[in-house]
């Protein structure tokens, strides 16, 4: 009985190909760690500005203008407040944060109807300081 010798072929694997696949995953997890700091940096200036910004120009626009018709706004999740101004309407006002950018929304709604009328008015980020390191409380309370 002769040997028989049983050759089994393995395809090469290219190792340029493994480097760069390992870069590629590495470069896939940095970016994404990126991403992650980025938003944690975003959520803590956005809580500052909220803090130190928007909450001092509501306070202020509660003492000295609206008094006790001034409620906080609570059917949204952005700050915001809303003041019954006559009977039947009620005008809201809240900021959004889009990108850096710090967004006025205001809208009256008129007696029961669930449907919210837009109101003009200055928008925050038509301002050269709309980043929101930029934004004082005067801008908001000229935005109101």
């Amino acid at each position: 009985m002769s040997a028989m010798a049983i050759i089994c072929v393995t395809p090469m694997v290219d190792p340029i190909m493994n480097l760069r696949k390992l870069f590629a995953r590495q470069m896939a997890k940095d970016r994404l760690k990126q991403l992650a700091e980025k938003h944690d940096r975003l959520e803590r200036d956005w809580k500052d500005f909220v803090e130190k910004v928007i909450w001092p120009a509501f306070e202020r626009v509660e003492r000295e203008v609206f008094g006790e018709k001034f409620e906080p706004l609570k059917e949204r999740i952005d700050p915001g407040f809303k003041v019954k101004d006559s009977q039947n309407s009620e005008f809201w006002f809240w900021i959004e944060i889009q990108g850096l950018s710090a967004v006025v929304e205001a809208r009256r709604k008129f007696g029961k109807s669930p449907i919210l009328s837009k109101v003009l008015t200055p928008l925050l980020n038509s301002n050269r300081n709309s980043e929101l390191d930029g934004v004082t409380p005067d801008d908001v309370l000229g935005a109101i």
